[in-house]
């Protein structure tokens, strides 16, 4: 399965999202506001 990271409400994860819901590929996504970020990742 793909992780898309990002923001929301950012216009390209917008973009991504809905070609990758088009194309009906699953993908998780993980955002860095809401989410944070750990030094691993």
């Amino acid at each position: 399965m793909i992780k898309l990271y990002g923001i929301r409400n950012c216009d390209t994860v917008k973009k991504a999202q809905k070609w990758l819901d088009e194309h009906r590929i699953e993908y998780q996504f993980h955002d860095f506001k809401k989410d944070g970020l750990s030094s691993a990742l």
